[in-house]
């Protein structure tokens, strides 16, 4: 094995060891032992599948799509309200910034852009993970 990526394998233990890595796992535990968290999840996946196959089948009006897209958005904030699901979104959230942002990193090092460490507040910018994602 040659020198990098025997340090990729290192960085990717060192990921896994991290603060954030270990409040994903603990919140992960949490969501699979409450079978009501799994449910909703579940089920608002379902209904999220069920519309996205809808809409490529042509088989539902745009009115039709707006108003299911609403109610999503609706299970969406009642998921990430509930504490269970909130605390498993935050901790994916923080986890793949983190990722996000060892990644960016590792290309502004590589190509010499963008090497000073970013501040946040990029706008649209996705570049280093900071920006936040709801996760649902």
């Amino acid at each position: 094995m040659s020198v990098y990526t025997d340090k990729a394998r290192e960085l990717g233990r060192l990921l896994l060891e991290s603060e954030e890595s270990l409040r994903l796992a603990d919140a992960a535990a949490a969501y699979n032992d409450c079978p009501a968290a799994v449910e909703m999840m579940e089920g608002y996946k379902a209904r999220q599948q069920q519309l996205r196959e809808r809409m490529e089948a042509r088989e539902i009006s745009q009115e039709a799509v707006r108003q299911e897209s609403q109610a999503l958005a609706q299970l969406a904030a009642d998921l990430k309200r509930d504490p269970v699901v909130g605390a498993l979104v935050l901790a994916e959230n923080e986890f793949n910034a983190l990722v996000n942002q060892v990644v960016y990193l590792l290309r502004a090092t590589v190509t010499g852009e963008g090497e000073e460490d970013c501040g946040g507040g990029c706008g649209g910018c996705q570049g280093c993970g900071r920006q936040a994602n709801d996760g649902l």
